[in-house]
């Protein structure tokens, strides 16, 4: 999500807000600008964007959002209700099982005891202690179950990731 707010929304819209904001340039220069304003040499509204999650279209971002094309005045909106989908709406069935499976072996209730660096140090560890996770560390640390073992192709594939 960061990589594509600086992108695009640190970039042209960051720009465009700027220039609506400069008092200082008369209302022709402001429009030169703004016309300036492309995402690699191309202007925004010749990126053919509607208001559908890309690569989605069946997905529509905003009621109508199909017959919306994407222009300098509502990018801003475009890039937030896609991060919005990406970042949450897409994720929040995936996120719910882990969840889920993390609870079945240490109930979530019981993290409220930790403040939340400590759970950073516990997951994560600390600076002089954090050992990189590579094939062979998940290999030594994991115990695959149901019929999975640490040689299936199932869990080889999850721990060269």
């Amino acid at each position: 999500k960061q990589w594509y707010q600086r992108r695009v929304h640190g970039g042209i819209v960051h720009k465009k807000v700027k220039l609506d904001s400069d008092r200082a340039l008369s209302a022709t220069e402001r429009q030169d600008q703004m016309s300036q304003l492309t995402m690699d040499g191309c202007p925004v509204e010749d990126l053919g964007l509607d208001f559908t999650l890309p690569g989605y279209p069946n997905i529509e971002l905003r009621k109508g959002g199909r017959d919306m094309s994407v222009n300098l005045d509502n990018l801003a909106n475009y890039v937030s209700l896609v991060s919005h989908w990406m970042l949450i709406e897409g994720v929040s069935t995936q996120m719910e099982a882990v969840r889920e499976g993390f609870n079945s072996v240490f109930p979530i209730s019981s993290l409220g005891m930790f403040y939340p660096d400590e759970l950073d140090q516990i997951f994560c560890g600390t600076v002089q202690s954090f050992i990189p996770w590579d094939f062979k560390v998940l290999s030594e640390s994991c115990k695959p179950d149901h019929g999975y073992n640490t040689e299936s192709d199932s869990i080889t594939n999850l721990f060269s990731i």
